[in-house]
């Protein structure tokens, strides 16, 4: 390192005297001097300097030397010296300079110029003591003391040591200064690495559209909560799930920039809300908290959770969840548009971190789900029938899976009748499912299933085939006068499906019907709650032949002025309101003005549910055109109905009114 520069040392030397000079330049620049000269070293160093000194001597290094005879000058020399950038490196000072200042003085201020400045002080009188120097001086390790009469070889010695010094400390300098430039790039970029860590870290625990907590943040608090030492010190946690009601409808409807704000001002209202009543909740948290607290995090979608750590009771979980039900029903308004939102939220405990968190998660997850099909924007509890019924859906969804491979679908059919002479118009088809191992499911408990997995499409493209193929079958058996309709039971999902019209299309083409021949049953809540979503579609079904009917009517919130927007044909009155004509005048008078708007719109009415006589004397009364109940006949195999439909032929043909065989056909039931 060192001898990478071997440039010529400058050495500065400051005496009064000129031989001074004269001896310095022949012992650091190494000439044969003549013998005067030597006799004047010899008066000057003293008899025993060896003969050979100054013109033998090896240097370690070039010398370049600057003359001062006086102390100013030397500074001034110096001074000008650094400017330049050619620093001396060595000073040899005498001590006394009269008339001048003394060397003292001199290397005070030569230090003034390079702190760094090796300084010999050489001296055979002095009028300084050496605690005097070093009280003006100080201890320094750049100060050495050369005493006169001196030789050849001491200052040969302290030029090349001192210079090696100098150099030493200057490359030594430099080495620390870009060692600390390294170490400050290292320093940057390990602060660049961890910032990038930070961020990755945030990213990976943190939702970036509301800049909660996410799930991976959640479920590291959850665990931590779990595997906590001393559970026995904690209190009564909860997890509260929450689902924003028919976001999808808002997201679609309205656009997904609105959708996202929406879901924002959701964050931000859980989050002021919880902060407001619990002190642990982290407001910005960046990292991971090292201790488990209370927070609210984003799931994805529009679900959230808001976790609470030792409540002091199961009450003012409930009291809090009341609140963020209220707080977030509030309508939002987002790019001029008014929004409202329900919520439905379901809440899980644990008490002393007992449960697991995957656990706790799915029993919040059940009760928010139980909330939601229990009529929305409500709160409801998690409790172990729940895991009972989840269970169960689990099971049926996996039958459900494959059921069209393996079978066990069938359709039953029960008669709609002409009210007035009681003649078989029509059938509606009902889906039925014998598993071979859960039995006989009752078709409230699959099809909401199938509904909600999407299977129901795959599902009612092979009902609208079957029934496809009974009308085939009855045309065959019945005659060009008698011959019916069937009527099939589709949901939203198979009305939205983009190949819906075509599986329509194909199954009327492969059996060889007209649309005329097939019923559409749609529910009344379908219709009016999408209208705009599905009146096209309506349109596009109606163009086949295929005749629509709005079924369950009166359950909703319809209005019959508008439903000349849609392509209805009939108008089914829910059962309901049939069942209770009997005990209450209202529904009776309910079903006339139904009735009678619906003529108005030349829409005709189907009343389902009929079991009596009276009921069907009633419907009569009032001018009902069709209806459909087990006063007739009960869902029936189609093996059933065919004899069923031979028995009233052959009745007709021997004048046996209708009515009259259905009440025979209905007891025989009984008795069976």
């Amino acid at each position: 390192m060192l001898e990478a520069s071997r440039a010529p040392a400058r050495i500065l030397l400051v005496d009064d005297e000129q031989a001074i000079h004269a001896a310095y330049r022949t012992i650091l620049v190494n000439k044969q001097v003549d013998t005067a000269l030597d006799d004047l070293e010899a008066a000057l160093f003293g008899d025993d300097l060896p003969q050979s000194s100054s013109a033998t001597s090896v240097n370690d290094w070039q010398y370049e030397l600057l003359h001062a005879m006086q102390g100013k000058e030397a500074i001034e020399l110096a001074a000008r010296e650094w400017e330049l950038g050619q620093a001396c490196e060595v000073a040899f000072v005498d001590m006394r300079m009269p008339p001048g200042i003394d060397g003292l003085e001199t290397i005070e201020r030569l230090w003034q110029v390079d702190p760094q400045l090796q300084v010999v002080m050489c001296t055979a009188f002095s009028d300084y003591s050496w605690s005097e120097v070093i009280q003006r001086l100080g201890l320094r390790d750049n100060l050495l003391l050369l005493k006169k009469p001196f030789a050849n070889e001491e200052v040969l010695q302290l030029a090349n040591a001192l210079t090696h010094k100098r150099r030493a400390e200057i490359e030594n300098g430099l080495q620390l200064e870009r060692l600390q430039e390294a170490n400050q790039r290292l320093r940057q970029e390990i602060i660049q690495r961890k910032s990038a860590e930070d961020r990755l870290q945030h990213a990976a625990t943190h939702d970036q559209l509301t800049k909660l907590p996410n799930r991976n943040y959640l479920r590291k608090v959850l665990v931590e909560r779990f595997e906590a030492t001393d559970k026995s010190k904690h209190g009564h946690d909860a997890i509260i799930f929450l689902d924003l009601d028919n976001f999808k409808t808002i997201n679609d409807n309205l656009g997904h920039v609105v959708g996202d704000e929406l879901l924002i001002q959701v964050a931000h209202r859980l989050q002021s809300l919880l902060c407001g009543i619990r002190e642990d909740v982290v407001v910005e948290p960046g990292t991971l908290k090292e201790a488990p607290h209370s927070l609210v995090a984003r799931l994805g979608g529009d679900e959230f959770v808001v976790l609470l750590l030792d409540s002091s009771n199961r009450d003012e979980v409930v009291g809090l969840s009341e609140l963020l039900l209220s707080h977030l029903s509030s309508e939002y308004v987002i790019e001029g548009h008014v929004v409202n939102v329900g919520v439905s939220l379901g809440i899980a405990y644990t008490e002393n971190g007992t449960v697991p968190p995957a656990e706790l998660m799915r029993n919040a997850d059940l009760a928010m789900y139980r909330a939601k099909y229990t009529g929305k924007n409500r709160i409801a509890v998690f409790n172990r029938e729940m895991h009972v019924t989840v269970l169960r859906r689990l099971e049926l969804e996996s039958a459900l899976t494959g059921v069209l491979k393996e079978g066990g679908l069938r359709l039953v059919y029960q008669p709609i009748f002409n009210v007035k002479d009681g003649k078989t118009i029509g059938l509606e088809s009902l889906l039925r499912w014998d598993h071979s191992t859960l039995g006989s499911i009752a078709p409230l408990e699959f099809i909401p299933v199938a509904e909600e997995t999407g299977l129901i499409v795959g599902i009612g493209r092979w009902v609208i085939q079957e029934a496809c193929r009974t009308i085939a079958m009855l045309n065959q058996t019945l005659s060009q006068e008698t011959r019916l309709s069937v009527a099939v039971n589709v949901s939203k999902r198979q009305i939205v499906d983009p190949g819906f019209v075509k599986d329509l299309e194909l199954a009327l083409s492969t059996n060889r019907i007209g649309g005329e021949q097939l019923t559409l049953e749609i529910t009344e809540s379908l219709i009016m709650n999408n209208p705009e979503d599905i009146v096209d579609r309506l349109h596009e079904i109606r163009a086949l032949g295929i005749r629509l009917y709005m079924d369950d009517f009166g359950t909703g919130h319809s209005s019959l002025s508008c439903l000349h927007r849609f392509p209805i044909d009939v108008l089914k009155i829910d059962r309901s309101f049939v069942s209770t004509m009997e005990s209450n005048d209202d529904y009776e008078s309910i079903i006339h003005a139904i009735i009678t708007l619906a003529h108005n719109l030349n829409t005709t009415v189907v009343a389902e549910g009929i079991e009596t006589q009276w009921q069907l004397s009633r419907l009569r009364d009032l001018d009902c055109d069709l209806g459909q109940g087990y006063f007739f006949s009960e869902p029936k195999p189609l093996t059933d109905i065919l004899e069923l439909l031979q028995n009233s032929i052959s009745a007709d043909a021997v004048g046996i009114p209708p009515a009259t065989l259905s009440s025979i056909s209905l007891m025989n039931t009984a008795c069976s």
